[in-house]
């Protein structure tokens, strides 16, 4: 944002020399996002701009751009395209139409279980391919999960990988706990006490803080107004949250069982990978987690089906009645005398004797 608080890119403006800006999405402390289209081809994206201007934050985040734009997963955002800003570096994203995961929660609170696993599958699925990829996100939580708009549901998609890491980097602090190297309530023990010493358990203890808020309505670790996050920071690295039981009774156990080994301070005896997450759910099976060429879209739960649903259903009803006239054609029938066997018929008179 400029210094009135208006947005740094003004509608009409073209961006390397073929993305013409549309409007501003959002903003934060740290970037802003816009919609633009590509001027030749007319295809819509998502730009991302850094606010900040460090010396070294252009080269890292190219770096990070093309390490995500290799992450070829139908449940992470896509990155497409690097371009120069005013000296800046910016980066162009499939352009998602839907909500967050924490904006989603916000308004429907605890989901249920069914929903909830529906839902997190396909995170767990994303997660372990950058996993396997070499790459570890660092920074989840609900708000860098999207929920895009499909027929009859939605495809979760991660967003954000890498941007924790590039500002740790450009920090020139690589042991200094903050926001700058995750988010407050969401990061483990050891990410809190050391941003550099993280592992693929770090974003197992994130994703335990994730299932926990969708299956509860409320974080694993409530953050404090005016704290600055220092008391979830606190209380991250000195206690354990509730176990989810306590505030969901009728949940399984089971569940509660996985969701209490993710969220385990000690990463040592914390579940090493998504996939034992995964099986700890009994989500091993589930078609987001067998490596299908395509999105799973997940269901709404309680949401109206989209329009184009019920017309199709609707079209063929129509063509169905105009066929109940042809019962008309019943009369027809009356060539039925025909069949001289209708006098037969007297003979059941026979059914006396």
């Amino acid at each position: 944002m400029s210094e009135e608080g208006e947005p740094s890119l003004a509608p009409g403006t073209v961006v390397a020399d073929r993305y013409v800006v549309e409007q501003l999405l959002g903003s934060g402390g740290l970037a802003e996002v816009y919609q633009v289209r590509h001027a030749e081809l007319g295809s819509a994206h998502a730009l991302k701009v850094l606010t900040w201007r460090r010396k070294n934050l252009v080269e890292r985040l190219r770096l990070e751009g093309r390490i995500q734009a290799q992450l070829n997963h139908p449940n992470i955002v896509r990155v497409t395209d690097v371009v120069r800003l005013d000296g800046q570096v910016a980066l162009l994203l499939e352009l998602i139409d839907g909500v967050s995961l924490d904006l989603f929660l916000e308004d429907r609170g605890a989901l249920p279980l069914s929903q909830a696993l529906d839902l997190f599958a396909p995170i767990l699925a994303a997660i372990d391919y950058a996993h396997e990829a070499g790459v570890l996100h660092r920074d989840l939580k609900p708000a860098n999960v999207l929920l895009a708009r499909a027929p009859g549901g939605w495809i979760p998609k991660v967003a954000d990988f890498g941007l924790a890491k590039l500002l740790e980097d450009s920090a020139g602090s690589g042991t200094r706990t903050g926001v700058s190297m995750g988010t407050p309530g969401y990061m483990a023990p050891e990410q809190v006490r050391n941003s550099a010493d993280v592992d693929t358990r770090t974003d197992i203890f994130a994703l335990g803080c994730v299932l926990f808020e969708m299956l509860t309505g409320r974080r694993a670790y409530e953050p404090t107004e005016d704290s600055g996050g220092q008391v979830e920071i606190t209380a991250t690295i000195e206690r354990s949250p509730p176990r989810i039981t306590e505030l969901v009774p009728d949940l399984p156990e089971a569940i509660a069982d996985a969701v209490a080994q993710a969220l385990i301070r000690d990463r040592l005896a914390r579940s090493p990978d998504c996939r034992t997450f995964a099986r700890a759910l009994g989500l091993a099976e589930h078609p987001s987690l067998e490596a299908l060429p395509g999105a799973t879209v997940v269901p709404l739960i309680s949401d109206p089906p989209p329009e184009p649903n019920r017309t199709f259903v609707e079209d063929p009803v129509p063509p169905q009645a105009p066929q109940a006239p042809q019962a008309p054609q019943a009369p027809q029938a009356p060539q039925a005398p025909q069949a001289p066997q209708a006098p037969q018929a007297p003979q059941a008179p026979q059914a006396p004797q």
